[in-house]
């Protein structure tokens, strides 16, 4: 059994996690965004965090916003964006594949 204390002290914990998690992904993509030259672009999301979390999303575009304020990411839910992903990786590596070229690079 737990106490109220320890279990609040848990919730603070997850808080804090979850706040420095939203920080660090905007933060990532940001960067990305402003090493391609994409500051006014649509970013999909997948992930349970991200859809589920009742907060993680505006975290992230608050953050985006504090760093960037010129930048205009609109952070959308990707349905099955890993799955996606896979699938977009595999056509292009066997397309590489055929056409001889097998780096990735």
């Amino acid at each position: 059994h737990s106490t109220l204390q320890e279990r609040q002290l848990l919730q603070d914990i997850c808080e804090t996690v979850s706040h420095r998690a939203s920080i660090l992904a905007a933060t990532a993509i940001l960067a990305v965004a402003t090493k391609i030259g994409k500051l006014n672009c649509t970013v999909a999301i997948d992930g349970s965090l991200f859809s589920k979390h009742p907060v993680f999303k505006a975290r992230m575009e608050d953050t985006i916003t504090f760093i960037n304020e010129n930048a205009n990411l609109n952070l959308v839910e990707a349905a099955d964006g890993s799955g996606l992903g896979a699938a977009i990786i595999a056509a292009v590596s066997a397309s590489r594949t055929a056409f001889g070229s097998e780096s990735l690079h």
